[in-house]
């Protein structure tokens, strides 16, 4: 009988494609291979070991795993069970966890065998009730197939939640946006579409799985019937290597990896040669000649919107079509993707005007975890409110201006950090700046830039202040200029706003 979309899970994905993808390989992770067919068995024999521990339907289940083939088999093991995925930051300190895996209701929680400070640590950590289970202890010995023949289509629904993934801690605690299996589905869709992803493709993904980045491209590759590559910890000589030896076509990495791989005095041109696209590399002029040296026709995207609670590429666009459009441009909306900008009132803006990004379509999430009706949607109408601001030109484009909060009241005005920023940064002596609203008993908030300058350049406050007014409304001009060698920044690499108030409110 046939499935309908209503009746698409991942599991059935994977069941699917376990019989069309017969002899092609779906991972590689180090020396260890696995075709389709290997994936959904082995996720069959994890679902009857975690069922073992008592998880069924519904339970969550947190994931303390390097980005490796066994994180996949126990996202599809938990699908089919309609269990939760709830991945977990090892970059977190103990306390972080702790409070993910409470907050969370994880019942059991599985790790590899690269954390065993942090397990310690959880072990003992306060209110600490969820069963801590080593992942190799989990699967039968290879001969017993488990549930492996189970039909996991049984009892879940592409509306049940999948992956309760926890956000970046904006509001002074993380909070866990579910997503569900039809969500995953229809961004897959989206994603692969954009990136013209074919099953002959062999992705490396370096990025952290624990993100929602790099956990939806993976499942965007094994929809399309693509090889999924991992190499974790990241090393660039063995990057290189991998390149070369899996022959791959997409390269997924965070912002300094390609420069580390570049800097490889032996670099293998040939490992490269097979490249078409890397994401998510941030790669300067210089650094995309040098690939295209080797590999002509790569394509870069690095110009993408995303959130955890809306998906990974909510919009996006390759980054020379990007730059030609504007220095905040992130592409066009994603099919499955509705993208508007509201004001304050909750009523769509003209083409050109800031405001807030509101999303709306599949993948957005179900909500929050034990905060169902906090959607920040407008009522009736599904739009997911993301906080962040934006404005879309008359060709579709979105160009992001940064987060809501970051609005700078000054008297009856409201100033957009990101434009005066982008005025700043056309200053020849200024390298990079920062612009914060600080409390003023007069103005309400001071519009207050933080300006790092070129080596070698000098330039006063007085001066930037006058290159500004010339240039914007004089109501947006910085009142005040600070100094600084660096700007600081996150472990993300953008700027750490917090920690600039922090240090410069007091001024």
């Amino acid at each position: 009988m046939a499935l309908s979309a209503r009746e698409m899970t991942l599991a059935t994905l994977l069941a699917r494609n376990a019989r069309i993808y017969a002899g092609r390989t779906a991972l590689v992770c180090r020396e260890t291979s696995h075709s389709y067919p290997d994936l959904d068995l082995s996720a069959g024999r994890l679902a009857a070991g975690l069922k073992r521990h008592g998880v069924e339907r519904g339970t969550r289940v947190a994931a303390l795993l390097r980005n490796c083939h066994q994180y996949i088999e126990l996202l599809f093991a938990l699908s089919r069970m309609g269990a939760v995925l709830v991945p977990l930051n090892w970059r977190l300190a103990a306390s972080e966890q702790s409070y993910i895996l409470q907050e969370s209701d994880s019942m059991v929680l599985v790790h590899g065998g690269d954390f065993a400070g942090d397990i310690e640590a959880l072990r003992g950590a306060p209110g600490a009730e969820a069963r801590i289970v080593d992942l190799s202890g989990l699967q039968p010995a290879s001969g017993n197939q488990g549930a492996a023949g189970a039909d996991p289509a049984v009892d879940v629904r592409h509306d049940d939640v999948a992956v309760q993934m926890y956000t970046a801690a904006f509001e002074g605690r993380p909070r866990g946006a579910q997503i569900t299996h039809g969500g995953y589905l229809a961004e897959a869709a989206s994603v692969a579409l954009a990136l013209s992803m074919t099953e002959a493709d062999a992705t490396l993904i370096t990025v952290p799985l624990f993100h929602t980045f790099g956990l939806e491209l993976a499942i965007s590759v094994l929809a399309r019937g693509g090889k999924c590559v991992f190499a974790d910890p990241f090393d660039a000589a063995e990057v290189l290597h991998i390149m070369e030896r899996e022959r791959v076509t997409v390269l997924v990495c965070a912002g300094q990896h390609l420069a580390e791989v570049l800097k490889q005095s032996d670099v293998n041109w040939e490992a490269v040669s097979s490249l078409r696209l890397i994401m998510g590399s941030g790669a300067s002029k210089e650094m995309r000649g040098v690939v295209r040296a080797a590999s002509p026709r790569v394509r870069f995207v690095d110009a993408v919107y995303g959130q955890t609670e809306c998906g990974a590429m909510v919009t996006g666009c390759d980054t020379e079509e990007a730059e030609s459009i504007g220095p905040r441009c992130v592409g066009r909306p994603l099919m499955f993707q509705d993208v508007r900008v509201f004001d304050p009132d909750g009523a769509e803006v003209a083409a050109g005007q800031v405001g807030e990004i509101v999303v709306r379509g599949p993948r957005v999430m179900a909500g929050y975890y034990k905060a169902l009706n906090d959607h920040r949607e407008s009522p009736g109408s599904g739009w997911r409110h993301t906080g962040d601001l934006g404005l879309l030109d008359e060709l579709g484009y979105l160009h992001y201006m940064g987060r809501s909060r970051e609005l700078i009241k000054s008297g009856m005005e409201n100033v957009y950090p990101v434009e005066v920023e982008i005025v700043l940064a056309a200053h020849p002596a200024v390298r990079e700046a920062a612009v914060i609203g600080l409390p003023d008993g007069q103005w309400g908030e001071v519009v207050t830039a933080i300006v790092a300058l070129k080596e070698g350049t000098s330039a006063t406050g007085e001066e930037l202040i006058h290159f500004c007014k010339e240039r914007i409304a004089s109501y947006k001009k910085p009142k005040r200029v600070h100094f600084v060698d660096e700007l600081p920044r996150d472990e993300g690499g953008q700027i750490a706003r917090r920690e600039i108030r922090d240090r410069f409110g007091g001024r």
